[in-house]
């Protein structure tokens, strides 16, 4: 049977978090960027004077914030491997 590189990468890295599957990290990341997005998105609708420019600002804090989640993401993961190889 082969297995493929970033299969096998995978497999080393949850076994190195000890049981913190990559699930759980990706939750909790979600979680944190969507409390930031309904900050944003109040914040969007209170200064904005029309539906037109609010819809556009809403339109493009979600691209960021989806990107900011990807980033995040990587950095915990990263983050948390350090830990692991000190420990």
């Amino acid at each position: 049977m082969k297995i493929r590189f970033g299969d096998l990468k995978k497999i080393i890295h949850e076994e190195y978090m000890r049981g913190v599957p990559e699930f759980v990290l990706r939750e909790v990341t979600h979680q944190y960027v969507e409390e930031i997005r309904k900050h944003v998105q109040r914040h969007i609708l209170a200064t904005k004077k029309s539906p037109n420019d609010s819809r556009e600002a809403i339109d493009t804090a979600n691209d960021i914030l989806k990107q900011l989640e990807i980033e995040a993401n990587e950095l915990l993961e990263a983050k948390l491997w350090q830990f692991m190889q000190r420990t």
